[in-house]
């Protein structure tokens, strides 16, 4: 995804999926007395998050597997503009999706070369079964953040959302994206908003390499 100057498969100014986390620690003494013997004292922090009576774990939704578009390795190339009025360049961007915490997310990890600094982000997809709802949240090596919905078609998946870049300022982005029947081949477009500005962010082609 790229918005602006961070790809949102992609948002990205320059160069485009809540759960607390429980804490456990354990902590431990040693006093050496005079005569060498030595004693342990060590105790484990409670977790925050609350016991989970034994039993089989929950399953992951079926309409989870929508995202599995977007396993395995990609790589996609086109051109890409990061502002309205700036030029246009050429983008070589790789993209590795894999499902994480037993299932429940997917974790798609991404390299972008185009203009200046080589970009890393992170994205992380997930499924909201009581909203029925498809989204993902995105990170990036520049300080750039951005969230989105997700609706599915037959071999198709629209994705629009906003990106806060570093300096405060939004972007509005839609990225359209068409698979070939045998999942293993993508175009897509982003058409995005800066301050008020409609543009072209990025048109690429892709294929997938490893499933």
């Amino acid at each position: 995804m790229i918005v602006g100057t961070t790809p949102c498969r992609l948002v990205r100014q320059r160069h485009p999926r809540a759960a607390g986390l429980a804490l456990s620690g354990l902590f431990v003494t040693a006093v050496r007395s005079i005569g060498g013997a030595i004693s342990i004292v060590a105790f484990a922090a409670c977790s925050a998050s609350p016991t989970r009576v034994n039993g089989p774990s929950p399953q992951a939704p079926l309409e989870l597997k929508r995202w599995e578009v977007w396993s395995g390795d990609w790589t996609l190339k086109g051109t890409a503009k990061d502002t309205p009025t700036g030029p246009s360049y050429q983008v070589d961007w790789r993209m590795s999706g894999r499902w994480i915490l037993d299932g429940w997310f997917l974790d798609v990890r991404s390299v972008y070369k185009g203009l200046g600094p080589e970009a890393h982000f992170v994205e992380i997809s997930w499924y909201d079964s009581v909203k029925k709802e498809h989204g993902f949240h995105g990170y990036t090596n520049d300080g750039s953040t951005w969230t989105a919905h997700a609706t599915f078609g037959d071999r198709s998946v629209v994705e629009s959302g906003t990106a806060i870049l570093p300096d405060g300022k939004s972007i509005r982005f839609r990225n359209s994206w068409t698979f070939s029947p045998d999942w293993m081949s993508v175009s897509g477009k982003q058409e995005a908003e800066m301050d008020g500005v409609p543009f072209t962010a990025f048109s690429v082609t892709g294929t997938r390499t490893v499933p």
